[in-house]
C-alpha cells in the first residue's frame, strides 16, 4: 500500500493545506464510491468512468499510487464498456480507498 504526501507536502509547505487537502479527498471520495456502488447497478458507463476519474485524480494528488491505478483501471473498463470487468475492479477501488483510508487515519491522524 503507498501513501506518499511527500511531494504534496512539498509543493504547498504547509501542514494545515496538506491536511485539508487529505480530508477533501477522503470526503469526496466516499462520496464517490456510494454513488458508483449505485451507478454500477443501473450500468450507466459515463457516470462509473466519470467517478473512477475523479477518485483517480484525488488519489493522485495526494500520493495514493495503488488506489489511483485501481480507480484508471475501473475508468478505462468503463471507457470500453467491459461491463464483466466493472464489479470486480469496484471491489478492488473500494478495497484500496479503505486501505488508504486507515493508512492516513492511523499514520497523519485525519478523521
Amino acid at each position: 500500500m503507498s501513501v506518499d504526501l511527500g511531494e504534496l507536502r512539498e509543493d504547498l509547505g504547509d501542514e494545515g493545506a496538506v491536511l485539508a487537502i487529505v480530508q477533501s479527498f477522503l470526503e469526496g471520495a466516499r462520496l464517490s464510491l456510494a454513488q458508483l456502488r449505485h451507478e454500477l447497478t443501473t450500468r450507466e458507463f459515463s457516470e462509473i468512468r466519470r467517478l473512477a476519474h475523479s477518485i483517480k485524480g484525488g488519489a493522485m494528488n495526494i500520493g495514493a499510487r495503488d488506489l489511483q491505478q485501481a480507480s484508471q483501471a475501473l475508468e478505462v473498463a468503463a471507457l470500453e464498456r467491459r461491463e464483466a470487468e466493472l464489479e470486480p475492479l469496484y471491489g478492488e477501488v473500494l478495497e484500496r480507498f479503505g486501505l488508504v483510508e486507515t493508512y492516513l487515519r492511523t499514520s497523519e491522524g485525519m478523521s
